[in-house]
């Protein structure tokens, strides 16, 4: 999967990015830093429920035939 396809690459950058950030630029008011967090937060929880809904179709579908190897 592309990097540009994957929200929780997204969220990990983002959250990343803003620990960073944080670290560098003290004066940053508190309520925007929260508020970054909590959106990737939820974007990560977001694509958690994705990936297990994929996951869970995957786990009630047929096997594709697979011929024998012996």
């Amino acid at each position: 999967m592309k990097f540009g396809k994957a929200p929780a690459a997204w969220a990990g950058l983002i959250q990343a990015a803003v620990a960073l950030i944080v670290v560098y630029v003290p004066d940053l008011p508190t309520e925007l830093i929260l508020g970054v967090i909590a959106a990737a937060t939820g974007l990560s929880f977001t694509a958690q429920k994705v990936e297990n809904g994929k996951t869970v179709a995957a786990l009630f579908t047929e096997p594709e035939d697979v011929e024998d190897l012996d």
